[in-house]
């Protein structure tokens, strides 16, 4: 396993991009279960979409994860 980067939307949601898989986590890094990004990702990025968050892994082709963003108070 190799990681390269890590990142979070909020304290309590974010990934790690790694090879040969990458990971995420959505309870502040208590867990962290596999999630299929590919195996040559050099890029991600995280977009907003009202209530979710779209996750883009960009490599040889475009992989995609959502999530719902953080309930507001």
């Amino acid at each position: 396993m190799h990681e390269f980067e890590a990142a979070f939307i909020d304290a309590e949601r974010g990934w790690v991009r790694a090879v040969p898989a990458g990971f995420k986590t959505e309870d502040g890094g208590v867990s962290w279960p596999k999630v299929e990004f590919g195996n040559a990702v050099n890029k991600t990025c995280a977009q907003r979409d009202g209530d979710q968050f779209h996750l883009r892994a960009v490599e040889v082709s475009v992989a995609s994860m959502s999530m719902l963003a953080a309930a507001k108070d």
